[in-house]
């Protein structure tokens, strides 16, 4: 079958597609991700009299599932998989929003091409690898279904449908990131509402608590001085976003978790975390947006809308997506070749850093281990 690994860019079909797609701009790579996605070409069977060589290498299960691959690196939900790592830039491929069917249309292509009996199955001559496949295409599929394995709660996608596959039997399993157990606090929209509300005061509460700490002992470790380390709570610490800059902010795409987070946080700074990283006062971004200091759209091959919130060092922009809710990294141009030590561009200039707030928010519980 051409395979050398189990992941959807581990085989010849795959390197075959993607070498196609690398110097195409992003409508022509949706153009022929779904092209090989077509169910279509599977009605004249694997050897249809009016199928060619080319139309036979794009009904190939393994190109199947690696254009499937590249619909879900694309989504919140399948940003984070493994084996993006293989193909630099291939999260930010495709323009946002992708089309609201196209997940579906790449689950339909792999249930097609790759069917519970087929040759697929078959070809895997080691009962280990054919496992590790499996995993790999269940995984594969939980992203490309998204709202369905996606936590209630804070949206962090799960192995298994939290709430089965009906979505009306909760598995009562935990999610790793905000501890909910399904099928008890995220029943109810109230209930999301509630739990959701208090998963993040008390998620909050700890990163300001970590940050005096951080502070506290940063000489000790490092022996140099540290800056001031913030995380201003909102409506404790300090006034909480007026009605007035949430509606500013609103007008300018924001998101509403952009919003439900600035009720929570006025201010973030923490200069020696990292590279440093920083959310701006709402009124500040809001003030930046209008006078047009900060980006709202991001053009080029790569299209989205964005709201840029914060800071990562004294060059990236950190901004939430308008269509998705994901959470970017935006370098200049001029910085990002400095960075690759190379020509810079757009590939190399956004980053996926997290799929929504509260997955930045839980990564900067992280830092805060990895960097203390």
């Amino acid at each position: 079958m051409g395979t050398w690994g189990t992941a959807p860019f581990a085989n010849d079909s795959a390197l075959d597609l993607l070498e196609t797609l690398l110097p195409a701009s992003s409508t022509e790579r949706l153009t022929l991700v779904l092209r090989t996605l077509d169910t279509r070409a599977y009605d004249a069977g694997d050897d249809g009299d009016d199928a060619d060589d080319d139309d036979a290498a794009r009904r190939a299960p393994e190109a199947v599932i690696s254009a499937a691959a590249v619909i879900a690196a694309n989504l919140p939900t399948g940003a984070p998989l493994p084996w993006n790592s293989r193909v630099p830039g291939i999260t930010r491929w495709l323009a946002r929003p992708v089309p609201a069917d196209t997940p579906a249309r790449a689950l339909a292509a792999i249930d097609a091409a790759v069917p519970d009996d087929g040759p697929w199955w078959a070809a895997w001559l080691d009962d280990a690898d054919r496992e590790r496949a499996g995993a790999t295409l269940d995984q594969l599929r939980a992203a490309l279904r998204g709202a369905e394995l996606a936590c209630r709660i804070c949206g962090l996608v799960q192995h298994q449908p939290p709430w089965g596959a009906d979505g009306t039997t909760p598995s009562f399993g935990l999610c790793e990131r905000c501890g909910v157990q399904f099928g008890y606090p995220d029943a109810t929209a109230e209930g999301v509402r509630r739990y959701r509300a208090g998963w993040l005061d008390s998620l909050v509460g700890e990163l300001a608590h970590r940050a005096v700490e951080f502070e506290r002992t940063f000489a000790q470790r490092h022996g140099v001085p540290p800056g001031r380390h913030l995380v201003t709570r909102a409506g404790r610490d300090a006034a909480t976003a007026t009605e007035e800059v949430e509606r500013r902010l609103t007008a300018a795409g924001a998101p509403a978790a952009l919003l439900e987070l600035y009720r929570r946080v006025a201010e973030i700074s923490l200069p020696d975390l990292g590279d440093g990283v920083f959310v701006r006062p709402a009124a500040d971004v809001a003030d930046g947006i209008d006078a047009g200091r900060l980006p709202t759209e991001l053009t080029g091959d790569f299209r989205d809308g964005v709201v840029a919130f914060g800071a990562e060092g004294a060059d990236a922009l950190l901004a939430v997506s308008t269509s998705s809710g994901a959470v970017y990294r935006l370098v200049d141009a001029d910085d990002a070749d400095d960075e690759a030590g190379g020509d810079g561009d757009e590939e190399e200039a956004v980053q996926v850093v997290a799929d929504n707030l509260w997955g930045f928010l839980d990564d900067l519980r992280a830092r805060f281990a990895r960097f203390g």
